[in-house]
């Protein structure tokens, strides 16, 4: 009885040893290792084009939660970024944004750009001839998701999925950017795609 009594403590105390062991090992290994063993932090985007007005959030995917991230701008007067990785397009130009951690660094390319100023004029003027007609849940933002801009500040897509409240014809004629429009059920009763791409 003895002798059982001391292998049970015995095989206690060697759980309780390979526990710690493991817990070491966890703490001292780095949070996202590959296959090769190399980290996979990567920044989020490596090149983006950003619009006068909408802010951009890069991030470092898959770096350590527990480490620090500086985040540095090239030229602050064309692009601005906070400690969170949050750019904010100051004035047209490029910026390179880099993101710091561990010695290492991750670089974005950023472009800034206007909006074209005949395809915000045309948008406004859709926009505000659906809220007149009722439809108030057509965004009034021309910064806001719905509303994608190229890299020459063209617009090429409108997203109104979510107004099923549109009415009467809507041309979009003045936009030839324009390439994708999302629109779910609505009461429209005409849409002129002529010109468009």
């Amino acid at each position: 009885n003895l002798w059982e009594a001391e292998m049970k403590i015995r095989k206690k105390i060697n759980v309780m040893i390979i526990v710690i062991l493991l817990l070491v090992y966890a703490s001292v290994m780095p949070d996202t290792v590959s296959a090769s063993g190399k980290s996979n932090v990567a920044i989020s985007e490596k090149s983006v084009v950003l619009i006068m007005g909408k802010t951009f959030k890069l991030e470092l995917v898959n770096a350590p939660k527990n480490k620090t991230i500086t985040w540095q701008s090239s030229n602050k007067k064309i692009a601005a970024v906070s400690g969170n990785g949050t750019v904010t397009p100051k004035k047209c130009g490029k910026a390179t944004i880099t993101a710091g951690l561990e010695k290492k660094k991750y670089i974005c390319r950023v472009t800034v750009i206007k909006k074209n100023a005949s395809d915000v004029k045309a948008l406004k003027r859709l926009i505000m001839e659906q809220r007149k007609a009722g439809a108030r849940r057509v965004k009034k933002d021309i910064n806001a998701d719905n509303y994608g801009w190229n890299e020459t500040g063209r617009l090429t897509y409108i997203d109104w999925s979510g107004a099923d409240d549109l009415k009467g014809t809507i041309s979009f004629s003045d936009l030839p950017a324009l390439k994708q429009i999302y629109i779910d059920e609505n009461m429209l009763t005409g849409l002129d795609v002529t010109g468009n791409e």
